[in-house]
């Protein structure tokens, strides 16, 4: 077995059987095209709750599938050739209508799109081998997990998209709403996540999340800039977490709520002096100016 096809592997085990994408599969072989119409339509289009979510979750851990196989693919890290069961999985799947609008119309993802091209054998291409791209593709694997596995980051991102959720039936609902006082003071946010009693475990959490969604916007920025000589690469990555990086410079939803975020953390005096603390918010705000602009393909 090649080094490729071992990484292939790997990838199929991390991404594929140790996820909730497995599900997704499982899901899209049983149901008829009408449960698969509904279940993935557009959420302004018939609010989306209960086990829909779930379902919905499953979905889009498995577009990140597709989306990281691609990325993969182009810079040589998997075989060029996928085998035969895979392809015949896995392309009905992304060739379904139902599917198709799903992540190239009500959630545009380039990346899936691309990777049922290369299944069907019109996108081959590679990119010139090169000493950065698999090192930045591990730094990648490594950003993404902190979007799509860690436990706080989940429910600050559902908070920032407008979801509320609440720790135990009949306990008052948390949202960004109840997340927001929180930030207002480093007081009250050190308190709040360093405390093993806090009055909500799930406000806690939510309220590390945003700390590691920051740290995220951080480093995906300095990955993004450590392969500006890599266009395509650069646009992959970009592209891979589109669907928050464009939200990012909503004026309604997630826009709004994070640029309030951020102006309650700006207003922290800061304990090694509040010059200090005004160039530290400075470099967030353009960090985050940054991410907010789409990289594109040079190429289809």
């Amino acid at each position: 077995m090649s080094i490729e096809d071992n990484n292939f592997q790997f990838l199929v085990r991390r991404y594929l059987k140790g996820t909730p994408a497995r599900r997704a599969v499982a899901n899209f072989k049983r149901w008829s095209r009408s449960e698969l119409r509904s279940t993935l339509r557009p959420h302004d289009e018939e609010t989306v709750s209960g086990v829909e979510t779930d379902w919905r979750d499953e979905f889009d851990y498995l577009l990140s599938f597709y989306g990281v196989l691609e990325i993969a693919a182009l810079i040589g890290f998997i075989p060029r050739q996928f085998e035969r069961r895979f392809v015949e999985t896995h392309l009905p799947i992304l060739d379904d209508p139902a599917v198709r609008r799903y992540y190239g119309r009500h959630y545009p993802l380039a990346l899936p799109g691309r990777f049922r091209r290369r299944l069907h054998g019109e996108r081959r291409e590679r990119l010139r081998p090169n000493r950065l791209s698999v090192p930045a593709y591990y730094a990648f694997l490594d950003l993404t997990a902190i979007i799509e596995d860690d436990d706080d980051v989940e429910p600050f991102l559902w908070f920032l998209d407008g979801g509320s959720r609440y720790d135990n039936v009949g306990e008052p609902e948390e949202s960004i709403e109840t997340l927001l006082p929180v930030l207002q003071t480093a007081e009250g946010f050190c308190e709040l996540v360093t405390s093993t009693r806090a009055r909500s475990p799930l406000l806690r959490s939510s309220a590390l999340g945003f700390a590691k969604f920051i740290g995220f916007c951080r480093g995906f920025d300095a990955l993004l800039n450590t392969v500006k000589r890599v266009p395509d690469l650069r646009a992959a990555f970009w592209q891979h977490h589109a669907y928050w990086l464009r939200r990012l410079r909503a004026e309604v939803g997630v826009g709004t709520h994070l640029r309030r975020a951020l102006a309650s953390i700006a207003a922290w005096e800061a304990r090694d002096g509040s010059r200090a603390h005004r160039i530290a918010i400075r470099k967030l705000e353009r960090v985050m100016n940054r991410l907010q602009v789409p990289v594109r393909f040079r190429s289809r």
